[in-house]
This record gives C-alpha cells, sequence and structure tokens, in this order.
C-alpha cells in the first residue's frame, strides 16, 4: 500500500512509531521552551501594550467612542491570524509559517511605536495582531507533532503555561517603563515588547520542520532526516531506533493463516499469540 505523495503507509508509520517510542529528552524541552517563550512574549505585548494605549487616550484626548475599537484592535487581528494559520500551516509548513507570524508580530510592534495618529495606531496595532494571533494558534500543534503521544498533553499544557509569565512581566514592567514619562513610555513600551520577539526569532532559525507535516507532503526523507537528528539529540543512535520501529501489522487474517495454517474462509480462526481474534468476519457458525 502506498500513500497519495510518496513512500510507503509502512515507511510512514514505522519513521512516526519513532518519534512515539522516544523518551522526551533535551530536544523536546528545547521546543518547549521556545514555544513557550512565544506564548510569554505575546502575553507580554498584550498586557504591556494595553497599559500603554490606556495612557495614550488619556494624553490625546481620544473620545470614547474610538478608544475602544483602538484597545480592540489586537483581538480583530487575533481572530484573522488564527482563522487562517491552520489553512496556511498546511499549505506552506508549521515552521515557515511560525517564522512569518513572529516577524510580521515584531516588525508591526516595532512601527506601532512611531504611530503619529489614531488610524495608523489602530492598523500597527491589528497588524500585530494577526502575527500574535497566528503564532499562538500555531505553537501548541506545531509542538505536539514532535512528542510522544503518551507525554504529549502534559508537555503542552506546561508550554502553554507560560502565558502567565508574560501578563506578570508586564505588571511588573508598566510603571517602570509608562508611569515616569507616559508622553515617551508608551512608545518605549512599543519597543521593549518587540526585541525580546527579535532575540527569539534568531533563536528560532533552527526550528526543524514538522516530520508529520513533511509526511504529509511525500517528503520521507527530509522527515526521516528530522526524525533522526532528534533521535541523535536524544541518546538514541538512528539505526538502532530504525531497526526496532515497529510496522503495522499485517491483516489478522494473513497472520492466521500463515502461522496456523488455516485458510481464510475457515469457519473459525483459534486465538493465537499473533492476532488473538476469534471468529472470522461473517463466517460465524
Amino acid at each position: 500500500m502506498t500513500t497519495n505523495f510518496g513512500g510507503t503507509a509502512a515507511q510512514h508509520d514505522a519513521l512516526l512509531s519513532r518519534l512515539d517510542n522516544l523518551e522526551p529528552g533535551r530536544p523536546h524541552r528545547r521546543l518547549m521552551m521556545m514555544g513557550g517563550l512565544g506564548y510569554t512574549f505575546d502575553s507580554f505585548d498584550g498586557a504591556l501594550m494595553g497599559y500603554a494605549l490606556s495612557a495614550l487616550i488619556v494624553i490625546w484626548a481620544i473620545p470614547a467612542s474610538v478608544s475602544g475599537w483602538l484597545l480592540s484592535s489586537i483581538f480583530f487581528g487575533y481572530l484573522v491570524g488564527a482563522l487562517v494559520a491552520g489553512v496556511l500551516a498546511d499549505r506552506f509548513g508549521r515552521r515557515k509559517l511560525l517564522m512569518t507570524a513572529l516577524l510580521i508580530f515584531c516588525a508591526c510592534s516595532l512601527l506601532m511605536g512611531t504611530a503619529g495618529s489614531v488610524p495608523e495606531l489602530f492598523i500597527w496595532r491589528a497588524l500585530a495582531g494577526v502575527g500574535i494571533g497566528a503564532e499562538t494558534a500555531l505553537i501548541a500543534p506545531y509542538i505536539s507533532e514532535f512528542l510522544p503521544a503518551r507525554v504529549r498533553g502534559k508537555f503542552v499544557t506546561r508550554t502553554v503555561g507560560f502565558l502567565a509569565f508574560g501578563y506578570i512581566l508586564a505588571g511588573v514592567a508598566a510603571p517602570i517603563i509608562i508611569s515616569p514619562n507616559p508622553e515617551i513610555g508608551w512608545r518605549i513600551a512599543a519597543v521593549v515588547a518587540a526585541l525580546p520577539v527579535l532575540l527569539l526569532l534568531w533563536w528560532r532559525r533552527s526550528l526543524p520542520e514538522s516530520p508529520r507535516y513533511l509526511l504529509s507532503k511525500g517528503r520521507v526523507d527530509e522527515a526521516t532526516a528530522v526524525i533522526e537528528d532528534i533521535e541523535r539529540r536524544s541518546g538514541v543512535d538512528p539505526l538502532m531506533a530504525a531497526s526496532l520501529a515497529v510496522e503495522p501489522a499485517p491483516r489478522w487474517e494473513a497472520v492466521c493463516s500463515r502461522h496456523l495454517g488455516r485458510s481464510p474462509g475457515a469457519a473459525r480462526c483459534p486465538s493465537c499469540s499473533r492476532c488473538g481474534r476469534g471468529p472470522w468476519p461473517g463466517r460465524q457458525r
């Protein structure tokens, strides 16, 4: 049996079983840290700029009918980014979209600090929200595609928990950055919110593409290279892992026919250590 794009179904399943057979180690924790810092800086920006815009509303004397739209601008971006993230990630790849979303977030946050009018501020804030929304929607699925199924929930939950650190940091930073001089402080806050993202963007340059995505596109050699790299960094010999990979079991009718000498047309197949099955489908008597 072959897949639609390349490689056999058995090859795909064997490669994915190698991911599931790994014990969580350094590469998994590194991915969790990269993803968690993304969540941290997303929440840090959202909370810090919320404080900054609240001060700016007073400084610029923005009317209540406009201020609500300004404060909500990032959430419009969140919605758009989250809605398109999955479709684009399936088409162009998880890594590529994660990097693009982070770049949009960083660039628009910096440009927001240069805004000289409310419409300009609204536009840059909404576009930054698109980047944040896309990244937030993709981090957990991306990480989960590397993790063994038995620890996937635990690792993803811990990664999402990094959101809390951003809110705490924003609460500490706002009085230091904004309060002493709000007229300039809100612009400094926009830069401060973007700079850590720039560092994270540089760190993430070595992110691998999801092997599950690569397999779905028929790029078996690339997926194999990613999985072997994770195995090496986890202290596992790729050759040994490949030899122990569990391939899908043959149809149980064929197993029993081969090992018990029974024909698939037989009335009943005794239970055995290979199949553990009872009556043949549709042949009970």
